[in-house]
C-alpha cells in the first residue's frame, strides 16, 4: 500500500500474507482507492538490533501513548489536561466521550511488518472524581425488544452513537419515562442524555 504525508513523504506498507497476516490490510468498507488520515504522526521509535537473526527493538517514548509503557508505571497512563488541538496548543477539556486509538507510527520492520498499536482495555483511572458524573444506569436507560426507554428527571435531548462516534438520533425527549421505537444493526453504541450516559450492546 503506497502511502504520502502533507510533507511530500512517500512510502510503501508491504502486504505481509506470507507472514501469516491474512488480514486485510486496507478497510474492506471503505469503496474509495484513497484514505485521509489526519493526526500526529511519531518518529519511528523501532530499531533493528541484529541482522542474522533478524531482531528488532520498540524504544518507548516518554509518557501518553497506548502500548508504549508497561501497564503498571505512570508511563502508561495519560490525563486529560495534557489534551492538545490540532496545532499542538493545550486545551481545556471538561469530559472525554469518545478516545480513538490509531497507530501514530509510520515503519516497517523486516519480516515483523508494519508497527502497530494493540490494546486489551482501557481503564478509568479516577472513577470517585467529582467530575465524573455516577449513576444507576440501569435504571436510566433500558433497551430491550427494539424499544429504547429512557427516565429523564427533566426534558432533555436523546442522543444515540456509533463506535466511530457519529450521531444517528437526536430527539427531545419529557420528563419521566419515555419509550422509543429503535431498530439498530449489532454492535456498539453510546446512549446520552444531559444526565446520563450508557454503552449499549446489541448482540
Amino acid at each position: 500500500m503506497r502511502n504520502l504525508n502533507n510533507k511530500g513523504k512517500s512510502g510503501v506498507i508491504q502486504y505481509m500474507g506470507s507472514q501469516g497476516h491474512k488480514q486485510a490490510h486496507y478497510p474492506l468498507w471503505i469503496s474509495e482507492r484513497t484514505l485521509t488520515f489526519t493526526g500526529t504522526r511519531l518518529p519511528d521509535n523501532a530499531v533493528k538490533i541484529s541482522s542474522n537473526p533478524e531482531k528488532w527493538k520498540q524504544v518507548a517514548y516518554a509518557y501518553g501513548y497506548a502500548d508504549n509503557k508497561p501497564n503498571n508505571t505512570d508511563g502508561a497512563k495519560f490525563k486529560i489536561d495534557w489534551a492538545v488541538n490540532e496545532k499542538g496548543e493545550t486545551v481545556s477539556l471538561d469530559k472525554i466521550d469518545f478516545i480513538k486509538i490509531y497507530t501514530a507510527v509510520n515503519q516497517q520492520c523486516g519480516w515483523l511488518g508494519e508497527l502497530s498499536t494493540e490494546i486489551l482495555s482501557i481503564d478509568d483511572l479516577h472513577p470517585t472524581a467529582t467530575s465524573i458524573h455516577s449513576y444507576d444506569l440501569n435504571s436510566e436507560i433500558d433497551y430491550r425488544d427494539g424499544n429504547l426507554t429512557v427516565t429523564s428527571k427533566r426534558e432533555c435531548t436523546l442522543e444515540i452513537y456509533n463506535l466511530q462516534g457519529i450521531l444517528l438520533k437526536s430527539e427531545r425527549i419529557g420528563q419521566g419515562k419515555s419509550t422509543l421505537p429503535l431498530l439498530l444493526p449489532k454492535g456498539i453504541y453510546l446512549i446520552r442524555t444531559e444526565e446520563t450516559s450508557r454503552k449499549l450492546t446489541i448482540n
